[in-house]
């Protein structure tokens, strides 16, 4: 279908430009600004200028020269965000309060002042709009306009421009807000994955041997980075030393108190000190350098294969079995102490077993014992010593323990767990 042309006008008809100061009015002028605004909006992540760039606009439109944007704080106080003004602005609260509930408000002065609330009457306030800013349908600040003493009243057209406004600062704002948290999450991926490298670089391989002792070791974080710590390492031709620990708390913090721990542990050690002096020194320093929520239990043990004894000190850990040669378990009974960094001095005592050739100790974190079932049965001790009668390898004892537990957890482990199992040949 085709519309043909008129190629003339009449004497009655004419064409004439209409000007830019006939388009007047909230409506015109309003479109004007949310079209600008909306730009603004767009390329802008910065929640101030946005907010600025509104109650700008807001009072172009309406000609309303005091235009506020605010948001409640934790003290239940306002925070400007942006206003016309110059000064301090004064707002109503209950302006505030009633858009918090029902959305956009007016307010209404009534000709008999005994009527009217005296917070108002101190503000001197005319007439005015409060709207709110939604972001996810919670209110996060708020937008008011208002007209005092002389001023005329705030336009009637003013409102529906108010709630676009406000919509649109809403959508912006949560847009913003993604980005921010997208941002965070980004910062704290790549310190989790910082934290995860460091601790593969404090860690033993996974399996290996000093000697006569043959060790094999699972860790699996309850979060991205465990807190759960392990290392082995030879003390001379003759000794092997080894610990298991656990760190309270999770994620990165729990992390690098594992690490301080693991460090300065291996150092003591490494450098002659005695275990129990040792313990005693690393006790020590994480009192000194963290609070006191921040401790971590652990079982230490040196391993002499000359006497053919494994020499341990428990700091509040207390999870250890013995595997005999023939197939049998046994829990390992120490005198625990404190778990490192409780307290400012502590003094651990030491424990000797026997450890023959063909048998083995295996140590675990409390993720084990502790791990519930769907009904929030703990697996507990008692299965731990089941899963283990008849096995005679370290790579069968972590593998079989670590099946058990993830099997009876039927879903995510709520803890990190790790299993450790060093073996005499």
């Amino acid at each position: 279908m085709t519309t043909p042309f008129i190629s003339a006008l009449s004497e009655e008809e004419s064409i004439s430009v209409i000007e830019q100061d006939q388009l007047g009015g909230v409506a015109q002028r309003g479109l004007d600004v949310l079209m600008e605004l909306t730009g603004k909006l767009h390329d802008s992540d910065e929640r101030d200028v946005l907010a600025f760039a509104a109650v700008d606009g807001i009072r172009e439109a309406t000609g309303c020269r005091r235009v506020v944007i605010v948001e409640p704080n934790t003290d239940e106080d306002l925070v400007v965000i942006a206003s016309t003004s110059s000064d301090s602005p004064s707002v109503s609260r209950t302006l505030i309060e009633q858009a918090s509930l029902k959305g956009l408000v007016e307010l209404t002065i009534t000709d008999d002042p005994s009527q009217q609330a005296h917070s108002i009457m101190s503000l001197g306030i005319r007439s005015a709009l409060c709207a709110p800013i939604l972001v996810e349908n919670s209110p996060v600040a708020f937008l008011m306009i208002d007209t005092r003493d002389a001023e005329r009243a705030v336009p009637a057209d003013a409102a529906a421009f108010c709630q676009s406004v406000s919509r649109l600062l809403g959508v912006a704002f949560e847009r913003i807000n993604n980005a921010k948290m997208a941002e965070r999450h980004k910062q704290l991926q790549a310190d989790l994955d910082t934290a995860r490298r460091a601790q593969e670089l404090l860690s033993p391989p996974s399996s290996g041997r000093f000697g006569p002792v043959q060790y094999q070791v699972e860790s699996i974080p309850g979060r991205v980075v465990a807190g759960d710590l392990f290392d082995i390492f030879a003390l001379d031709d003759s000794r092997t030393a080894f610990f298991l620990g656990d760190v309270s708390g999770k994620g990165v913090g729990a992390a690098m108190l594992m690490a301080a721990c693991q460090s300065q542990l291996r150092t003591q050690l490494l450098s002659g000190t005695e275990l129990a002096e040792a313990l005693s020194a690393v006790n020590a320093d994480l009192h000194a350098r963290s609070d006191s929520s921040k401790f971590v239990t652990l079982i230490a043990a040196v391993f002499d294969k000359k006497k053919e004894v494994v020499t341990l000190a428990d700091a509040g850990h207390g999870f250890a079995i013995l595997q005999q040669a023939d197939g049998g378990v046994q829990r390992v009974e120490t005198s625990p102490g404190f778990p490192l960094g409780v307290v400012e001095s502590a003094e651990y005592d030491t424990h000797e077993v026997g450890v023959p050739e063909g048998a083995g100790l295996l140590l675990f974190s409390d993720g084990a014992v502790e791990q519930p079932d769907p009904d929030g049965v703990q697996f507990g001790f008692e299965r731990i010593l089941a899963s283990m009668r008849l096995v005679k390898s370290p790579r069968d004892s972590v593998a079989a323990l670590i099946a058990d537990v993830q099997i009876y957890a039927a879903g995510p482990l709520a803890d990190d767990l790790t299993v450790a199992s060093i073996w005499i040949e």
